[in-house]
């Protein structure tokens, strides 16, 4: 983008119908976006590392049940890297993946939200 009118397309290829990007965040600290990758009928989770809008290598984040989803991105530790905020449908639990190059470390749970209640990630 420029000025907000688009100047080039990155095509990163077919993804299976059942995966969408559940995020966008920086999870290495190097200022490169990368992509969160979500499968809702298999719970399998992804991260792509990009390099100048190229996909560089993935981070497979096993599989989580489909009742929880990834809710947003954000550098809540101050490190510079992106961490995962995670939301459960079912029960209304909600937590957060905290990452250190590439890999998550530990989690913080937030207080359970009536599910009636969603994190929305702008």
């Amino acid at each position: 983008m420029n000025n907000g009118a688009p100047t080039t397309a990155i095509n990163l290829g077919r993804v299976g119908v059942n995966w969408h990007i559940a995020g966008v965040g920086d999870f290495l600290g190097n200022r490169q976006a990368d992509l969160v990758w979500e499968n809702g009928v298999t719970g399998d989770r992804t991260i792509w590392l990009m390099n100048n809008g190229t996909p560089t290598s993935a981070i497979n984040l096993g599989r989580v049940g489909t009742n929880w989803h990834i809710a947003g991105t954000g550098d809540f530790m101050g490190t510079g890297q992106a961490s995962l905020v995670w939301e459960n449908s079912l029960n209304g639990k909600r937590l957060i993946w905290v990452f250190q190059n590439g890999q998550p470390t530990s989690t913080i749970d937030l207080p359970t939200v009536s599910t009636e209640w969603n994190i929305e990630d702008h």
